[in-house]
């Protein structure tokens, strides 16, 4: 009974881990440390340009030949008011409206 008694009097080893002290003084002496510089963006610069596809045109809804003439008129009634609503200028406005609307 004796050897009983006596293991659970051990206490258990512990094992501290030795670091080196860094003298006071050096740590005083020195300036407040920079900041670390930003990381570089390596993955960026090895990576190849993406290509850039056009983006192809939809279909252009078909419009009615009285919707269409209707834009020509309006258009070319604003044409006519940038003018400064000036007389016998209504088919050059009309022409100049569908060459726009045509484009």
């Amino acid at each position: 009974m004796a050897k009983k008694a006596e293991d659970k009097t051990v206490a258990p080893k512990v094992t501290a881990k030795k670091t080196a002290a860094k003298p006071a003084t050096k740590a005083a002496a020195k300036p407040a440390a920079k900041k670390a510089a930003p990381a570089k963006k390596t993955a960026a610069a090895k990576t190849p340009a993406k290509k850039t596809t056009t983006a192809k045109k939809k279909a252009a809804k078909p419009v009615s030949p009285e919707e269409r003439m209707e834009q020509i008129r309006i258009s070319a009634y604003y044409r006519w008011e940038n003018k400064g609503r000036q007389d016998q200028s209504h088919l050059d406005d009309w022409i100049e409206a569908e060459d726009a609307l045509t484009d």
